[in-house]
């Protein structure tokens, strides 16, 4: 599994094949979400049950769970505040 991108700077990570790859798996996802939002008619409670059941399962595969799992707990605690 990769490294943890550290998301502490305020300039743009540089571009890199790895950054471009997150960047795309990124807009996969987003499509993915809209999809079952807009065209299913999930609601969102249940699109995020999904995807925190499937985080979940991803970070206990990791070497670096507790501090994968912290990060991600901080990710999501900022970005639902906003």
């Amino acid at each position: 599994m990769g490294k943890v991108l550290e998301l502490k700077s305020s300039k743009p990570p540089k571009v890199t094949r790895d950054t471009v790859q997150l960047w795309r798996f990124s807009q996969q996802i987003d499509s993915l979400i809209q999809e079952a939002v807009v065209e299913t008619n999930l609601s969102a409670d249940e699109v995020a049950a999904v995807l925190a059941h499937r985080l979940g399962t991803l970070i206990a595969t990791s070497e670096n769970s507790e501090v994968l799992r912290e990060f991600c707990e901080r990710v999501v605690g900022r970005q639902s505040a906003s």
